[in-house]
């Protein structure tokens, strides 16, 4: 119940997601501002929802929620959905929510698609009955949830017209340093080729 909510309200989010970067050259100020918190709104709800869905198929279980197709899908969707919103709350970004949001429907949508017997909560394995499990599945997790989210900030950057701010505010710094010693180096030659005129005259 609670997955299918997380689900359904993912939906919502990227329509609504979409509605914000139609409007982004339309609408300004705390209209297009409104859109993009409801929004992120929604996905907070929906991050919330899915987490809780997670815990409780664990506790039911009695073991993480990590050991088939199914759970792995809808904890590589929580987990984008995680990096995604802790890149929102850093960098005051909205753009790059409708495509992240697509990868994690993509993921979700192939898990609630999956027959009911690989939905069903099953036990352990013997030979998965390890710490090893969990250390494994989650550092793969994360690493394809960075992955994934990456992918959205790029299609971002590639897809819509850029602006006056930069993302992530790392690449600003590189980008401001590069141009600064860029503008250093056509300043030195000048002054180089100045200097050599006036001595050959």
């Amino acid at each position: 119940m609670l997955i299918g909510l997380a689900y359904v309200l993912l939906w919502a989010a990227t329509l609504v997601y979409i509605v914000h970067v139609w409007s982004a050259k339309r609408l300004v100020g705390w209209t297009a501002t409104g859109i993009a918190t409801a929004a992120s709104s929604v996905v907070w709800i929906a991050w919330g929802l899915l987490a809780a869905g997670l815990f409780e198929r664990g506790l039911a279980a009695g073991h993480w929620p990590l050991t088939n197709r199914y759970e792995f899908a809808l904890c590589y969707t929580w987990t984008v959905i995680t990096i995604y919103l802790l890149s929102e709350i850093s960098w005051h970004e909205w753009r790059a929510g409708v495509f992240v949001l697509v990868i994690a429907l993509l993921a979700m949508t192939y898990a609630v698609t999956r027959p009911a017997p690989e939905q069903a909560i099953a036990p352990l394995l013997p030979a998965l009955r390890s710490v090893w499990l969990q250390v494994h599945v989650l550092t793969a997790l994360v690493g394809y949830g960075a992955f994934g989210v990456a992918a959205g900030w790029g299609l971002a950057r590639l897809l819509q017209p850029p602006q006056a701010t930069c993302m992530p505010p790392v690449v600003c710094v590189a980008a401001t340093a590069a141009k600064a010693k860029k503008a250093r180096g056509k300043k030195s030659r000048a002054t180089t080729s100045r200097a050599s005129g006036g001595a050959s005259r």
